[in-house]
């Protein structure tokens, strides 16, 4: 029981250190669209409007299906913060519960019946690079700070994105992260 509740208070600690808030007086101006395409440029501009105060993280929670042998509806609950990681913690059918995680270039996932019994966990280069690339993909899609860690200036940014928009109708972006290259 001792292990159980480690293992939690560490998930409570990661998430903490993930979900940190905006600089004071840190606020997105129009002028951080310089040198994108003109798609994604007026893209971002429509999805943040200026003087919203950017965050470096997002908390997302979600509820569906997942197939786990067979189809088994899910409640999550991810902390994603693109310079840093991320946390997704779920319940599957309200018997299996766990998580995956990427922060300080480690993956990990975990996963318990009734919160007891160990069903699966992995670590090691193939989670870490996999849970990198995962963390890529998610971080495009994130708003607000988020997508300040994608822009290609990198001027606020530890990882680094490129983006393309040579057609109308959508965009790509690009970036690496602990030498796993992402595309989205």
């Amino acid at each position: 029981m001792y292990e159980v509740m480690s293992a939690r208070a560490q998930l409570r600690a990661t998430e903490r250190e993930l979900a940190a808030g905006p600089a004071p007086g840190e606020t997105f101006s129009e002028n951080e669209l310089d040198g994108l395409d003109e798609p994604v440029r007026r893209y971002f501009a429509s999805a943040i409007e200026p003087g919203t105060p950017l965050w470096p993280s997002a908390r997302v929670t979600m509820r569906g299906s997942i197939r786990l042998g067979r189809w088994l509806r899910f409640r999550a609950t991810e902390m994603l913060a693109p310079r840093s990681g991320f946390l997704w913690r779920a319940r599957v059918a309200g018997l299996v519960s766990g998580f995956d995680r990427y922060i300080d270039g480690v993956g990990e996932m975990a996963w318990r019946l009734a919160g007891l019994v160990p069903v699966m966990r992995a670590s090691g280069a193939d989670v870490s690079r996999s849970a990198a690339a995962r963390a890529g993909g998610e971080g495009s899609g994130c708003r607000r700070r988020c997508w300040v860690a994608s822009a290609p200036t990198g001027t606020r940014s530890t990882t680094p994105r490129s983006w393309d928009a040579s057609r109308s109708t959508t965009h790509r972006s690009s970036s690496t992260i602990e030498s796993t290259s992402t595309e989205r």
